[in-house]
């Protein structure tokens, strides 16, 4: 059970780029299952994503998502381009988003999750509530936004863009440039109005097809407290470089302790793919050693104490 859990935070560790007590929220993280990069904001206590969830292959309007092992996404326009998934991100059913079963994590990236309504209430009530928040959490301008945009000033910096929906009655997509939609838990949905600074709470069938805005997992607070207070070694220090990894890249450490160190390399599902002891305080790190992604590594000293830093491969 203690390795489990283990595993488990190394898992959230990774997902979240936390690999030090410096982390902070507004750090760009980084979707290890196909690369798409997303900036976070932190909001009273909450840490939210700044952009829609992008996750997914493209599927036909006409076609209802399934459970399939595949996640899938609409982009509006139904052309055979992603061009607006790009910049709106994905539109989802809600069966789809919550990955079919409350027994398995939704589709956020590991470390962040779909909404709760309260989860929605809180970021509405620190900016003022159901009338008045809408405008603090919308995008400003019309670049993305139709005009009036009425009341927008993204106070938040959460940067609502309007993606529309994907009809669930007649598979048609409405309201791009006009309406944010983003699911919650429980099958209800945010909206943000062009019209208005108001922040509805509405439902629809489950068949509609909805943005996503990831919010950070209540663990993140406990986590870096684990970190903190664990056998993190203060006296153990590493550098990558460089990093992301070209070729060929180098893991220097400099521990004012003796001895020879281990390290051991996880990916980004949290399995352990290496491990060894390191000699002369380096190690080399060749890129054609592992697929491209973001890696974590520990370091152990003689004493058990370990230091985590994490590169990438390109």
């Amino acid at each position: 059970m203690k390795n489990k859990i283990l595993l488990m935070l190394l898992i959230i560790l990774f997902n979240f780029n936390i690999f030090s007590q410096n982390f902070h929220c507004g750090d760009t993280i980084v979707d290890v299952r196909d690369g798409q990069k997303y900036a976070t904001v932190l909001i009273g206590t909450q840490c939210w994503m700044k952009q829609n969830l992008n996750i997914g292959t493209k599927i036909s309007r006409t076609t209802n998502m399934t459970d399939n092992e595949i996640i899938e996404k609409y982009c509006y326009g139904d052309d055979s381009l992603t061009a607006s998934c790009d910049i709106y991100g994905g539109l989802y059913q809600w069966d789809e988003a919550m990955n079919y079963s409350s027994d398995v994590h939704d589709i956020c990236p590991a470390g962040w999750h779909v909404p709760s309504i309260a989860e929605f209430d809180t970021l509405i009530l620190h900016y003022g509530g159901d009338s008045l928040a809408g405008g603090a959490l919308k995008e400003t301008g019309y670049i993305h936004w139709s005009s009036p945009n009425y009341g927008a000033t993204n106070l938040s910096g959460f940067t609502a863009l309007p993606g529309g929906y994907r009809d669930g009655n007649n598979s048609w997509f409405y309201q791009q440039t006009y309406n944010a939609l983003f699911w919650n838990s429980s099958a209800s949905f945010i909206n943000l109005y062009q019209y208005s600074t108001w922040a509805f709470l509405y439902s629809c069938l489950p068949t509609f097809g909805l943005s996503i805005r990831c919010v950070c997992d209540s663990s993140f607070v406990s986590f870096i407290k684990e970190i903190e207070n664990g056998k993190d070694a203060n006296n153990i220090f590493s550098e990558v470089y460089p990093n992301p990894v070209t070729e060929t890249s180098t893991i220097l450490i400099n521990n004012h302790s003796k001895g020879d160190h281990i390290i051991e390399i996880y990916n980004s599902t949290g399995q352990l793919i290496k491990k060894e002891i390191i000699y002369n305080n380096e190690i080399k790190i060749k890129n054609s050693e592992f697929p491209a992604g973001l890696y974590l590594y520990r370091i152990f000293d003689n004493n058990g104490k370990w230091k985590i830093g994490r590169f990438e491969i390109n």
